[in-house]
């Protein structure tokens, strides 16, 4: 299953640049493809990480930052992502499928990688859980977070998972983007992390 993921992944890319470089497609509508291409492969992956534990439905919900959040996919892309669960007593499960779905999507097999992931966007970083409850992130980018990781927001949005947690996602980041801010210094950090 891994490797006929692997597949279709490549023969979806295959098929995408050919229109491209044919001029079938401008490179705004071959960005929207590349992005939603993106987003029904992590559909698949969700699918068959479910499976593989019995799940009826995702426990995370899978936020897109950076080219995926903007729809702005390009080739050779990373997925730039945070995986967010309901609560922490939710977080031991959210934890494990996180790690199935990265094997899913991340690990190299003969036909190389779904896609190459970056969770780097979570508030620790490199290190820790890669899977964040709710109550965690929203106090993290209301009480800790600076500006560029608001920055980083802009674009980001649910693109697969868990629905409820994603709707719940979506009222965290209105709240942390429309707070109100000392204007010159939100320039100022902008201007810093350019």
């Amino acid at each position: 299953r891994l490797e006929n993921l692997r597949r279709l992944a490549n023969e979806e890319l295959y098929l995408r640049f050919s229109h491209f470089f044919e001029s079938q497609l401008g490179p705004v509508a071959f960005q929207q493809q590349l992005t939603g291409l993106a987003e029904s492969l992590l559909q698949a992956a969700i699918r068959v990480a479910c499976e593989e534990m019995g799940l009826a439905e995702s426990p995370i919900a899978v936020i897109g930052f950076g080219k995926l959040g903007a729809q702005g996919m390009m080739p050779k892309s990373d997925l730039d992502l945070v995986y967010l669960c309901d609560t922490m007593q939710s977080h031991a499960l959210a934890s494990k499928f996180a790690s199935r779905l990265n094997t899913v999507i991340n690990t190299p097999m003969r036909e190389g990688r779904v896609y190459e992931l970056d969770t780097r966007l979570r508030p620790s970083g490199q290190s820790g859980s890669v899977t964040i409850s709710l109550t965690s992130y929203e106090q993290h980018q209301h009480e800790r977070a600076f500006s560029w990781s608001h920055l980083a927001m802009v674009p980001a949005r649910f693109v697969a998972g868990n629905t409820e947690v994603g709707i719940k996602f979506a009222e965290i980041k209105r709240s942390v983007l429309s707070r109100p801010r000392n204007i010159r210094q939100f320039k100022n950090d902008c201007a810093k992390n350019v």
